[in-house]
C-alpha cells in the first residue's frame, strides 16, 4: 500500500476551498516544519496543536486528526466535500436529518459542517484533552460528552437521525466500536430512517475495510461506500448504512457537482469471504496494522513538509 495522496490531497483541497481569491500571485511560502502552538498529554499519546502559515492542525499521537486553514468568511457548505471528507454527504442522502451523534469529535470540523444544514450535533469524545484544545483553538461549539463511544451508546436513550463514527486511537480504529454488537447498539440509537456514517483509512480491497463492511452488512440491510482516492493508495473510505434504501437524488447530485463530487467516488466493496467482527472475536487491530503504519508515515511527511 502506497502512503500517498489521501492526507495531502484532502488538506490541499480544503485549503483551496477556504482561501479567498487573490488578484495577484500569493507570496511564496517559506519551507519548514509546522510549529507547536500547544501540547497536552492525551489518553492515547501526545495531543498537539500545530501551525504553519495560519493553518492549524490537531494531531493525536503523531496522526493528523483535523486541519483547518484560515477562513475569514467562515465555513461554507461543501468545504468538507471539496476536501474529500464525505460525512457532509449525510444531508444530501437524508435531507430530513435534524439530529446527529458524532463519535470522535477531533477539532469539530464535521460538527460545524453538519450544523450548516440545521442539524443539531452532539459529540462524544473519549479524550478530555482533545475537547479542551478543540474549544480553545478550533472553535468547537457543539455539546460534547467526555466518554467512550460504546459506553455512551449503551446508556444513552436518545434517538438520532444520523450517527457519525469517526474514531481513531492514534492511527488505528478502536476495535470495540466496529463489531457486530457495536453496530447493533448504533442501530438501536437511530431513528427508523436513520443513517450511520463510518470513516476509515485504507483502500477498498484491503482486508480490514472488507471486514468492517461485511460486519456492517450483517446488521444493516442497506449500505454504500465512497472513496477519496484511487487504486490501492492510502485514502479515506466512508461507509454509509441504514435500514432504508440509500440514494442521492438528481437534484442533490447537481448541488454536489458544484463541490467537485461527481459520483465516480462511489465504490463497491467485495465482502464475500470477509470475516464478521464480533465482541468475542475481532482481528481488526491486526488486519489494519499495515494501514496504521502507512498512515503514520504519511503524517510524519506532512508534518515535515506541509503543503500550505
Amino acid at each position: 500500500m502506497r502512503a500517498s495522496a489521501k492526507v495531502l490531497g484532502c488538506i490541499v483541497a480544503c485549503c483551496a476551498a477556504c482561501t479567498a481569491p487573490e488578484r495577484s500571485a500569493p507570496p511564496s511560502r517559506a519551507p519548514g516544519p509546522m510549529r507547536v502552538v500547544e501540547e497536552a498529554d492525551g489518553l492515547f499519546g501526545r495531543i498537539e496543536v500545530l501551525e504553519h502559515h495560519g493553518t492549524l492542525a490537531l494531531v493525536a499521537d503523531g496522526v493528523f486528526q483535523s486541519v483547518i486553514p484560515p477562513c475569514s468568511h467562515g465555513m461554507p457548505k461543501g468545504l468538507l466535500i471539496r476536501g474529500k471528507d464525505y460525512a457532509e454527504l449525510i444531508p444530501y442522502i437524508r435531507p430530513d436529518t435534524r439530529s446527529a451523534l458524532l463519535i470522535g469529535v477531533g477539532a469539530g470540523l464535521e460538527a460545524r459542517a453538519l450544523a450548516l444544514y440545521g442539524i443539531d450535533v452532539h459529540g462524544v469524545e473519549i479524550d478530555p484533552a482533545v475537547v479542551r484544545l478543540a474549544r480553545k483553538h478550533f472553535g468547537l461549539a457543539c455539546e460534547v460528552t467526555v466518554a467512550d463511544g460504546r459506553a455512551f451508546l449503551e446508556r444513552d436513550e436518545r434517538l438520532y437521525h444520523a450517527i457519525v463514527l469517526d474514531a481513531f486511537a492514534g492511527a488505528s480504529p478502536p476495535e470495540h466500536l466496529f463489531t457486530r454488537e457495536a453496530f447493533q447498539e448504533i442501530d438501536r440509537r437511530l431513528e427508523p430512517n436513520g443513517i450511520l456514517s463510518i470513516h476509515l483509512i485504507g483502500d477498498p480491497r484491503h482486508a480490514a475495510i472488507r471486514a468492517v463492511a461485511r460486519t456492517l452488512e450483517s446488521v444493516f440491510p442497506h449500505a454504500m461506500a465512497v472513496r477519496s482516492g484511487r487504486g490501492d493508495e492510502l485514502q479515506a473510505i466512508y461507509l454509509f448504512a441504514s435500514r432504508e434504501p440509500l440514494e442521492i437524488g438528481p437534484w442533490a447530485m447537481l448541488q454536489l457537482d458544484a463541490f467537485g463530487f461527481t459520483g465516480r467516488e462511489f465504490v463497491e466493496i467485495e465482502t464475500e469471504g470477509a470475516p464478521i467482527l464480533t465482541d468475542e472475536r475481532t482481528d481488526l487491530d491486526a488486519l489494519s496494522r499495515d494501514i496504521a503504519a502507512a498512515h503514520r508515515r504519511a503524517c510524519l511527511e506532512l508534518r515535515r513538509n506541509p503543503p500550505w
